[in-house]
């Protein structure tokens, strides 16, 4: 029995409708360093605007990342912290996300569909 017929018989209600070449990409230069970004407090309907960065750090010596994002004026949240009258100095008109390193388990990889194919990519932290 061939394996699509395999496939087909095992799972009858449920059949292949699509199958996707797989791409696996291990080379990246020496200097390159793949890291997946997480904020797991963040609630999911509340994320933040990546799309508007202010500034991104890189501390070699202490692997730190830091993404510094402008608030958000119209988030309720940051409405009810901050103080209007306050001097504009004392405004917290920007939030700063600084990551904490996490060991990586062997096996992790970031997945990008590209023009109908997935690209794998191992993750370094």
């Amino acid at each position: 029995m061939a394996a699509e017929d395999a496939l087909r018989d095992e799972d009858g209600d449920n059949p292949v409708v699509r199958r996707i070449p797989v791409f696996f990409n291990r080379a990246r230069a020496a200097d390159q360093t793949l890291c997946v970004l997480q904020y797991p407090l963040r609630p999911a309907d509340r994320p933040y605007d990546i799309q508007h960065v202010d500034a991104v750090r890189y501390k070699p010596k202490s692997g730190k990342l830091e993404i510094e994002l402008p608030r958000n004026k119209g988030e309720a949240a940051n409405e009810r912290n901050v103080d209007p009258e306050a001097a504009p100095n004392l405004r917290a008109d920007r939030r700063a996300l600084v990551s904490t390193e996490t060991p990586v388990r062997e096996g992790y990889c970031v997945a990008a569909m590209h023009e109908g194919t997935l690209h794998l990519t191992p993750v370094d932290a």
